[in-house]
């Protein structure tokens, strides 16, 4: 369940870039990314099923969650940071349903799933959706926080965090896999030079988060930070799509560079 949001009057630009790898035995990147600056708007999929589903799957779920935070927006014609939480849950099931349709009228993309993470800037908020177990980070005077939790069998199982499990990557929510689907939504309020790091698990299963902290701490630019975060994932031996997703956040009154695409 989620509440409104009290109005508040501070606001924020933002700039960020992204970067991508296929996975070492993948004819194709089944993840997909998305900057929506229009929106202010991060999200990025993780898709799996065979033939190609996983693609199918993961390129849906952008698609619709875009067209649904925008038709919101255009359709309120005012600010919506007292009403976003429930506007991206919302938006997190048209992206459900428009991929669970899809595999159950393909017999070749049944069974398709995907994760969903999603960070939507509203006035001085930030909202994240989540299902699945991409993560979404915070990154604030150097510390490095996670907003996401996985819903994994490893995690319902409360097994060692700190031991890799084979249960590590079977999920317990994805995106297509029912009709409806249980989202987490959580807010937080934004501070000039947040920086927010959207990933896949190609990344995070084998850097940690003092890594993480460590990489995004090294340089403004999020581009190269980005770049850094796949090219690190990938000499780890990550063997699955490797994606990460830089968003900065700026003080109004200062600017911000543009969004990088």
């Amino acid at each position: 369940m989620t509440c409104p949001l009290p109005h508040h009057a501070a606001r924020y630009v933002v700039s960020g870039a992204w970067s991508s790898h296929p996975g070492r035995h993948h004819a194709t990147n089944e993840d997909r990314a998305l900057l929506a600056n229009d929106l202010r708007l991060v999200a990025l999929a993780d898709g799996v099923g065979g033939h190609s589903a996983g693609d199918v799957a993961s390129g849906l779920a952008v698609e619709a969650l875009v067209d649904a935070v925008g038709r919101a927006v255009v359709a309120a014609g005012e600010p919506l940071e007292t009403t976003a939480p429930q506007l991206l849950e919302a938006a997190f099931q048209t992206a459900n349903a428009r991929v669970f349709e899809a595999g159950r009228l393909d017999p070749q993309h049944a069974g398709m799933v995907t994760t969903l993470v999603a960070v939507w800037l509203a006035g001085p908020w930030a909202v994240v959706g989540n299902v699945g177990d991409s993560r979404a980070y915070r990154l604030r005077d150097g510390a490095l926080d996670r907003l996401t939790v996985d819903h994994t069998l490893s995690r319902a199982m409360r097994l060692d965090p700190g031991r890799a499990s084979p249960l590590d990557h079977v999920l317990t929510r994805a995106i297509g896999a029912e009709a409806e689907v249980t989202v987490d939504v959580g807010v937080a309020l934004l501070a000039p030079g947040d920086r927010f790091l959207l990933c896949s698990d190609g990344v995070s299963d084998v850097l940690d988060d003092e890594l993480l902290a460590y990489v995004l701490n090294l340089d403004p630019d999020a581009r190269a930070v980005t770049r850094a975060l796949v090219d690190g994932a990938r000499a780890a031996g990550s063997e699955d799509d490797v994606t990460a997703l830089v968003m900065d956040v700026h003080d109004e009154r200062s600017g911000g560079a543009p969004w990088i695409c």
